[in-house]
């Protein structure tokens, strides 16, 4: 243990997380961590989602999806909890995560109607 507390003196370098003084990352990153986890499982459901109306002949419904996903709920509501709220960074993992699940609402309701049972494409 003293040697490891005599090099970090010798060359700067904080060594009170390796040797076991701070235990890992802040709440603050473990609670943006499990925003973006969360996110990434709903992603895949959405992909899969997106994959099905691809495949049925309904090309446009992802696309807009995607779309209003990516730019409409994505980036506005990162902006908006950024600067308008208290969350910080962690409002930018929140807007990351909540952006796939209004994709698989659209796309879930679109299902649901029956509508992609009839494809546009005729062949």
């Amino acid at each position: 243990m003293w040697a490891v507390n005599h090099s970090a003196r010798r060359t700067g370098v904080n060594w009170a997380w390796a040797i076991g003084k701070r235990s890992g990352p802040s709440s603050k990153s473990r609670k943006s961590s499990c925003f973006f986890a969360i996110g990434f499982i709903v992603e895949n459901i959405m992909f899969c989602l997106f994959g099905l109306l691809t495949g049925a002949g309904h090309t446009m419904v992802p696309f807009c999806c995607a779309v209003i996903s990516a730019y409409l709920v994505r980036t506005l509501l990162a902006w908006y909890f950024s600067r308008c709220t208290f969350l910080g960074f962690n409002g930018i993992a929140l807007a990351y995560s909540i952006a796939p699940f209004v994709s698989c609402a659209i796309c879930t309701l679109f299902i649901a109607s029956g509508r992609w049972k009839h494809s546009k494409i005729k062949i």
